[in-house]
């Protein structure tokens, strides 16, 4: 297929160049974002570059953190949304319409994070954030961090560890072990 070669309004002289090339190379106005010399993503409709991550495996430790402090991804958000307001006092109905979540789920939630030292409750079903440890506060600061760069890493470390446990369960019915 040729591509076109005559002038397009409204777009820059390296737009038409990147125009001008064949499509079959994966190039053109559509095309996937190109990197550029300086080690940057450039997208043709967006001037403003973009950083290039090298997205490395977080440290076993983080995920153990991750896996032991968190049961699901309404945690995750509960915990995110607490820690983003450390002084507010927060009771079940109003974590259910910011989350726009269920009483249940939301109650789980808390459960959860008050056991794993990472909610403390202020009577009266009002909870808030307070690690009880530095190394909790951190574990919670890196976690806004990481999940602000890179969520679905985060949501996968979460929803992977929800996925063993269904696995072991379910072979648990399995009647003789499949050949390896």
């Amino acid at each position: 297929m040729k591509s076109p070669q005559s002038f397009k309004p409204g777009l820059s002289g390296a737009e038409h160049a990147v125009l001008a090339q064949p499509y079959a190379h994966g190039t053109g106005l559509f095309a996937s974002p190109q990197k550029s010399s300086e080690g940057l993503i450039r997208h043709l409709s967006d001037s403003t570059p973009l950083p290039m991550t090298r997205a490395a495996p977080p440290e076993p430790d983080f995920v153990e953190m991750v896996e032991s402090c968190l049961d699901s991804v309404w945690s995750l958000d509960l915990l995110l949304l607490t820690h983003a307001q450390p002084k507010r006092q927060w009771n079940t109905a109003d974590l259910v319409a910011e989350l726009r979540s269920s009483e249940l789920v939301v109650t789980q939630s808390v459960r959860r994070l008050l056991e794993a030292g990472l909610l403390v409750d202020e009577g009266e079903g009002n909870v808030r954030y307070a690690a009880v440890s530095a190394d909790l506060a951190s574990f919670v600061d890196r976690l806004d961090h990481e999940y602000r760069t890179r969520p679905n890493q985060i949501r996968r470390m979460i929803v992977g560890r929800s996925n063993a446990k269904l696995t072991s369960f379910s072979d648990a019915f399995l009647l003789r072990k499949p050949p390896q």
